[in-house]
């Protein structure tokens, strides 16, 4: 009986509770994974029709009448969740958006279109998901998020580490790979995916196929990258200020042998050409110097510098500053932003006690403001201007230090003490670099000013009086490029040499002893101007079950450039103009058919050659929406097949604008009489060529979208097919012929891949937890290019991919002198340990014959890229990896040339007559001349890594304290970029970051750790 008591006291309680909550009013807030408001979440008493939606700020009021106690919350763009009623009168939900929403519009050329009626193929990201990236580089922070997209990040440098961003791959052998960018409807340059804040992105779409970039045909063999920028939203003033502070760090840097390891093995390498070391250098290989290498004894007359740790900061600092303010009525809406970041360089302020910076730096300034005013019910006129200023300093140039890293690098740490026992600089012999401390110091800097201004007016006007569905809108858009720069030098600096013999500090450079007076310079740069003009006419009806719509497009655009001294020098670099159509049907958003075209034409062609037709067709098939499917396959929420086919083009020429003009040079020099002497004249250049056109991109894809368990798992696999042809290649003539030729349109090359997104998306009660992840396999050949026919079939470049390495094959080392009188080799020098490469064509001998394609293209054939996300509450975590493979990395430079730069640890496993075929490293020799640096297979690393890109961990404020101190909401959250890297070149790793190019002399990559807070007013 007391057990029975006391569940009846339980029962009691709970539904005493239950009573209490039905009647009571509940307050709340439905939020999306951005923090920002759902509008019309429905939300509704579980068991009951009580309901009600939120409204324009996310915010809902529901008095309760059933006692379910769990609330249902739901919305055509979010998954549903259900949620428990709290035992107070606030709650704060979140969703989580769906994997797939086949009613969401996408950006695509000149409009937007539903997933569900889209043909094409078309990968785009939110930028709220960019932001998540601690790389202040826009283009950078698009590696391993879209599929289909390559980006190939060489240098970090600040101001300039914007990656060579591919989109399916090379198209062309000559270069001119970059995708057209696209700015709210104006083309930008590419350069502004280094510059854009991406506080300013609402969304970045990349258009790949003939189907979406026709309408573009002008510059669309490339592929297209559309940025859609943030605009205001109806609602009170809103303010979001964020500041982000981070330290970076080189991903991989070179680790160098110090004196001692370096000694010993020069002395080695004079033992192997059997001479004497302490005859040839004996202030450097006598036993006595090698003892005080070895125990430090006496750094100034035996020095051992680690010239990276005395030169460069273990970390440098970056910070990013944003503050935007959007609002707006039914009649007004805008976004304001403005922004600061601040990037340091890695190299320690020597300079500071000379009163400059002459440290790598980037300072940029940007801002944006977009409006919206819809001054009749049927005139909206948006007006945007945006612009950044940027500062890039880097430290001054001389004929010593072609590049600040590379000199320390190739400076061994035997060389110099970097300040003599006597307080002067150190210093070697003429033919060493000059002390990079010194140059750091003293030498000044080079600092660049670019300033961009982006500006457009777009009038969108309803036509509804004459025809329901009809409008026209017309855009105006101007953008400005204005650079200069200025720099301070100085010709030299004083630093000494020790005379050991003599007791003597002799100037490195004679007469030297004292500063050269600083010299300021500078260039007045230039200023670029484009201008643009688009009139375009939209038609857009449903008639029944048929669906259509129509768009006619006018375009044309000018570019100017002039130098910023003014004097009316300002010319028109080139100018395009075209006409673009098109036209889709649906019929009840089941069967799905898209036309469309451009008719273009540029000036940098000449007749009939100016103007070229690119069309595009592309067909869908909503399968899902047949009877058979619905009622079948229910847990399939929706599957497409779609496929196009089209024609697309690109003008670019390259440097000379008019290549069908004929050049004349006026720096000639025509000899005249017996005793020649030479008079200045006008020479014939390069010929014209009348013929030149357009290069040529016939693209076809095949694709299938696929969005199952009510949109929380989304699949899209694509197979794609594009043909390059009209490619411009100059032809390969003698050079008797006397004069150069013009490019014709002769190369063909054809690309053939696959991609794969996969995105998953749920959410349980408190806990949200997702997967996205892209694949993009490509590979591409050159079907035909300018070759003379080879002596060697082994030798032919066509038929390969673009940028395919040839060298000789590594076969093991020769293993004595005897193997060396026996084998095929190169002419030259050999000794025991040096490399043996195969003798390909039988002849006897190794030489340029010999060579044979090797290894991969420096460009990932295999990009992709998984986003693991998890909620709970108020903290999310997000993570990418990104990764790359089929590729080849060379790890010459500095370890093919023993004594000619520092070594390095794979120097130490050398080869040795114990060692044979095992050894990792050849011989060493210090005079001999030998073809060890010749580009072979034992040179090339499978470059294959994954990285970890990013990571952030966020702390949301719950919105209920946060409202107690007055904010809409505040966010902590700490973020990492390139963290660690696992690559197949492991053993090479610590030294060379496989995206960096071969030679590794560049600016290294960084790994940035980073910290901000976000709040919102």
């Amino acid at each position: 009986m007391k057990r029975i008591a006391l569940i009846i006291f339980i029962l009691s309680l709970c539904g005493a509770r239950l009573l209490a909550q039905s009647g009571k009013v509940l307050k709340g807030t439905v939020v999306n994974a951005g923090n920002e408001p759902v509008v019309n979440a429905t939300i509704q008493e579980k068991g009951t029709q009580n309901g009600t939606v939120t409204d324009l700020a996310g915010q809902f009021e529901l008095r309760l009448k059933g006692n379910s106690g769990v609330l249902l919350v739901s919305h055509m763009s979010y998954l549903s969740n259900q949620v428990k009623v709290p035992s107070g009168d606030v709650l704060n939900i979140r969703m989580e958006s769906r994997s797939i929403d086949m009613n969401e519009a996408v950006v695509v050329g000149y409009g937007r279109q539903s997933k569900k009626n889209m043909t094409s193929s078309v990968s785009s990201v939110k930028g709220t998901e960019l932001s998540k990236s601690s790389s202040p580089t826009l283009g950078n922070a698009l590696t391993g998020r879209l599929s289909g997209v390559t980006v190939l990040q060489t240098s970090g440098q600040p101001g300039a580490d914007l990656g060579n961003l591919y989109v399916r791959g090379q198209g062309s052998f000559n270069g001119n790979n970059r995708p057209m960018v696209i700015m709210d409807d104006i083309e930008v340059g590419y350069d502004v995916l280094g510059t854009m804040d991406v506080n300013e992105v609402e969304s970045i779409s990349v258009l790949k196929d003939a189907a979406s970039t026709a309408v573009y045909g002008i510059k669309g063999a490339n592929g297209v990258i559309l940025i859609t920028t943030r605009r205001g939203k109806t609602g009170p003033p809103k303010v979001n200020f964020l500041t982000e502070h981070g330290m970076q760090s080189p991903t991989a840097l070179p680790k160098f042998l110090n004196s001692y390891e370096s000694a010993l093995l020069r002395r080695e390498a004079w033992q192997n050409e059997g001479k004497d070391p302490v005859v040839q250098e004996p202030g450097f290989l006598s036993d006595e110097a090698l003892e005080a290498y070895r125990t430090g004894s006496d750094p100034y007359l035996y020095p051992d510098v680690n010239w990276y740790s005395e030169v460069l900061k273990k970390s440098s600092y970056q910070n990013r500053n944003k503050i935007d303010i959007s609002g707006g009525t039914e009649r007004v809406k805008y976004f304001t932003s403005f922004g600061y970041d601040y990037q340091n360089g890695i190299f320690k302020d020597f300079s500071k006690t000379q009163g400059y910076n002459a440290n790598y730096y980037l300072k940029r300034y940007s801002f944006r403001s977009n409006i919206d005013m819809n001054v009749t019910k049927t005139t909206l006129v948006k007006v945007s201007a945006a612009g950044n200023f940027n500062e890039v300093n880097s430290p001054n140039g001389t004929s010593d230090l072609y590049s600040a890293i590379s000199a320390f690098q190739n400076l061994p740490p035997y060389a110099y003490p970097i300040f003599n026992k006597n307080g002067t600089l150190g210093a070697g012999g003429s033919t060493l670099f000059r002390n990079p401390v010194g140059l750091l110091t003293y030498m000044g800097y080079n600092r660049d000013y670019t300033n961009k201004l982006y500006t457009n007016l777009s009038v969108n006007q309803s036509l509804d009086f004459i025809t329901r569905g009809l409008s026209a809108r017309f855009l105006l858009g101007f953008n400005n490029d204005n650079r200069h720069s200025r720099s301070l030098t100085r010709g030299n600096f004083p630093s000494y040499r020790y005379d050991a013999v003599n007791d003597l500090y002799e100037p490195r450079d004679q007469g030297v002893t004292k500063l050269d007076p600083p010299g300021r310079g500078g260039s007045m740069g230039f200023v670029n101007h484009d201008f643009t003009n688009i009139f375009q006419v939209d038609y857009a009806r449903n008639f029944g079950k048929h669906g259509l719509t129509l768009m006619a497009l006018l375009n044309s655009a000018s570019h100017h450039r002039g130098t910023n001294s003014g004097g009316g020098d300002e010319k028109v670099i080139y100018a395009e103009r075209g006409f673009t159509g098109k036209a889709t049907y649906n019929y009840d958003h089941k069967y799905l058919l898209e036309v469309s075209g451009a008719y273009n034409g540029s000036d940098r062609f000449k007749g009939r050659q100016r103007f070229a037709w690119f069309p595009a067709a592309s067909a869908g098939w909503n399968i899902s929406d047949e009877n058979f499917m619905k009622n079948r396959m229910k847990f399939i929420t929706s599957l497409k097949l779609r496929g196009s086919i089209g024609l697309t083009g690109i003008d670019d020429v390259g440097t000379n604008s008019y290549v069908y003009e004929q050049v004349y040079q006026n720096n000639g020099t025509v000899y005249f009489g017996e005793v020649a002497t030479g008079l200045p004249g006008i020479i014939e250049g390069t010929l014209g060529n009348d013929n030149v056109t357009w290069e040529k991109d016939r693209k076809w894809n095949l694709g299938l979208d696929a969005s199952l368990f009510d949109g929380r798992l989304g699949v899209t696999v694509e197979y794609f097919d594009r043909f390059r042809y009209d490619i411009l290649t100059t032809r390969s003539v003698p050079t008797i012929v006397g004069v150069g030729l013009p490019p014709v349109n002769l190369g063909k090359v054809q690309t053939r891949g696959i991609e794969l997104e996969l995105n998953f998306n749920d959410r349980k009660g408190d806990w949200g937890y997702g997967v996205n992840g892209v694949f993009s396999f490509q590979k591409g050949k050159v079907i035909e290019r300018d070759e003379p026919e080879p002596r060697y079939p082994h030798l032919r470049r066509t038929g390969r991919p673009i940028d395919q390495p040839f060298g000789y094959i590594w076969d093991g080392f020769y293993q004595d002198q005897t193997d060396i009188d026996t084998s095929a080799n190169p002419a030259g020098g050999l000794i025991a340990g040096a490399l043996k490469f195969k003798d390909i064509n039988g002849d006897g001998k190794i030489d340029n014959n010999d060579q044979v394609p090797i290894g991969y293209s420096r460009v990932p054939q295999i990009q992709y890229g998984v986003t693991l996300s998890l909620s709970w509450k108020q903290f999310d975590l997000s993570c990418l990896l990104q990764g790359a493979a089929l590729f080849s990395v060379s790890y010459g430079g500095q370890a093919s040339a023993p004594f000619q730069s520092n070594l390095l640890p794979i120097h130490q496993e050398r080869w040795t007559p114990g060692k044979g075929n095992d050894a990792k490293f050849y011989s060493l020799a210090a005079t001999t001349a030998q073809s060890n640096g010749s580009m072979s297979t034992f040179w090339l690393r499978r470059g294959d890594y994954l990285r970890l890109k990013n990571v952030e961990l966020a702390y949301r404020l719950p919105r209920s304290f946060a409202q107690q101190l007055r904010l809409g909401g505040a966010r902590i959250y700490a973020n990492t970029y390139n963290l660690y890297t696992w690559a197949k070149m492991h053993d090479l790793y610590a030294q060379w970051d496989p995206e960096r190019p071969d030679g590794n002399a560049n600016y290294p990559l960084q790994r940035i750790i980073n910290a901000g807070i976000q709040i919102n007013f």
